[in-house]
């Protein structure tokens, strides 16, 4: 299996990355999980329409898939994500004759395949995101209070409080 190389998707990669390490900080591992899956059926989607009709995989390929995979709710099943990524690939770039030929974002007509064909798991269920609390990340905010309620515990920092024996990130799903 040969990838084309596209330098100016590995540029829009690049400027994707922050987004996906914003993605893990905000809704948790979870991302990873849909990011893997949507990837290994791109890949095989494309694999398999592009060896049928004798083309090369792309690597706008990966671009697809990272924004599919943004695009989607974190707690979407993850056979939901792998038949959108292959509707948004199959449909909406290979059918069309690959790359710089396709009428529609690959990744936007998966989405908007799988919100018409699973309409209640894309929409009944809201995720929180961690959001700024008094302009702190939600992380440093608690590490702050934590060495605040130390230093009020015990002004030399020996004791033990509450906030210091369950560290962020102790308890799963939680920031506190």
């Amino acid at each position: 299996m040969k990838i084309q190389k596209q330098q100016a998707m590995r540029t829009v990669l690049k400027g994707l990355a922050p987004l996906g390490l914003a993605a893990v900080y905000f809704f948790g591992w979870r991302f990873i999980a849909v990011l893997a899956v949507v990837t290994a059926t791109g890949v095989v989607s494309e694999y398999l329409m592009s060896r049928r009709y004798g083309l090369k995989i792309t690597e706008s390929l990966f671009v697809s898939c990272m924004l599919f995979a943004l695009s989607l709710p974190p707690a979407m099943p993850l056979w939901m994500a792998a038949v959108g990524i292959a509707f948004g690939i199959v449909f909406g770039k290979m059918v069309f004759g690959g790359f710089g030929k396709n009428v529609f974002n690959p990744a936007i007509t998966g989405r908007a395949f799988i919100y018409v064909s699973f309409g209640v798991p894309m929409t009944a269920q809201f995720i929180n995101p961690a959001l700024f609390v008094n302009g702190w990340f939600p992380g440093v905010r608690i590490l702050d209070h934590a060495c605040r309620c130390c230093l009020q515990c015990d002004p030399s920092g020996h004791a033990e409080c509450q906030a210091c024996r369950y560290p962020p990130g102790s308890s799963p799903g939680k920031f506190r």
